[in-house]
């Protein structure tokens, strides 16, 4: 299950078997980021992954759809 909880404008991610949040909390407000594992920081993993592989697996599930949206934006200007 996924589940993303705001505690104190501090935006979690939790996943099956690990957590992460965004580097910093300004990205969640800029349309034209694409999300890459530098900006992920994964705040635990009980998966069966290294943490590259994991940050892999985190940007497949959970940004795929918004960083093509900002790709086609980019392209755009």
């Amino acid at each position: 299950m996924r589940q993303l909880i705001n505690m104190n404008g501090v935006a979690t991610y939790y996943g099956d078997g690990y957590k992460f949040v965004l580097t910093d909390e300004k990205y969640h407000k800029w349309s034209s980021l694409v999300i890459g594992p530098q900006h992920i920081k994964v705040l635990g993993n009980a998966t069966d992954l290294d943490a590259v592989d994991l940050k892999t697996m985190i940007i497949r599930d959970w940004f795929t759809v918004d960083n093509e949206m900002a790709r086609k934006k980019r392209r755009k200007k």
